[in-house]
């Protein structure tokens, strides 16, 4: 886990997220003006289906896959930053645990040979 190679991870998601064939068309500006109606529109009806109150208009913004890629991908490194620091940390204390040059890892802590 603590050594997870975002650079291979983000060359994996790039590869396998594809290009959009109307990537920088009309289509795609054209989506970017209608995008935020349609996400008012949705966010109005989980309003008023669940009696949230939101706390604002929801931000649109239309981009790329490879941004897209970009953006989970530090999104994820910054979600499991506290879990990769824990397990270093647990890993680092188990090497003050290790056994030393004079323990005997054919026998227990009181000596005795392990059944």
């Amino acid at each position: 886990m603590a050594n997870i190679d975002w650079d291979t991870t983000t060359a994996v998601a790039r590869r396998f997220s594809g290009d959009y064939p109307l990537a920088g068309t009309y289509h795609e500006r054209k989506f970017a003006l209608t995008a935020p109606q349609y996400v008012a529109r949705a966010s109005d009806l989980v309003a008023e289906e669940t009696g949230l109150e939101l706390p604002g208009a929801p931000a649109v913004k239309v981009i790329s896959r490879d941004d897209w890629v970009a953006t989970n991908i530090e999104a994820f490194t910054a979600l499991l930053a506290p879990l990769r620091d824990a397990i270093l940390a647990e890993d680092a204390h188990a090497l003050d645990d290790d056994v030393g040059p004079d323990d005997d890892p054919e026998r227990d802590s009181s000596g005795r040979p392990w059944a």
